[in-house]
């Protein structure tokens, strides 16, 4: 994932990291997977505790760009925040938000009292360039997107 977000040159010294919602995942109790899987389904008095503590982390970092790293991030914002609500597009996968005529849905600029002055940026999750950066020329989007 790291190697996949420089080579489209974010610059890790200035790129801060977090989860959107925290110790979900137990090696433990799925032994034998080769990916681990969610413990329990959310509830939503922990997606607010996770809402409240990434809203702590944004203000304090105030960052002008907010990388979003695949579709559950992008919907969980856009559940929280209506200006995102391009990234809670269902019938939309990813790699289709990056084709031809679609090129703006993946960014959104923002410029209100909740949101701040920035612009966020929905990616396929770099963990998955492999198989989707290739995809509609993904990869040189989200290069430009993070230089403009």
């Amino acid at each position: 994932t790291i190697d996949n977000l420089k080579s489209i040159g974010l610059k890790l010294e200035k790129t801060f990291f977090s989860n959107l919602f925290l110790g979900l995942r137990d090696d433990i109790t799925h032994e034998g997977t080769t990916m681990t899987k969610l413990v329990v389904k959310r509830q939503q008095e922990y997606i607010d505790f996770c809402f409240d503590f990434f809203k702590m982390q944004f203000n304090l970092l105030n960052p002008k760009i907010v990388i979003c790293l695949g579709t559950e991030v992008g919907k969980s914002l856009a559940k929280q925040y209506q200006a995102l609500e391009n990234f809670s597009q269902a019938s939309l996968s990813l790699t289709k938000m990056f084709e031809e005529g679609n090129e703006k849905k993946f960014i959104v600029k923002t410029n209100d009292k909740v949101l701040g002055k920035r612009k966020f940026i929905l990616i396929p999750h770099p963990s998955y360039a492999h198989i989707n950066w290739n995809k509609n020329d993904i990869k040189r989007q989200i290069a430009i997107s993070l230089k403009s």
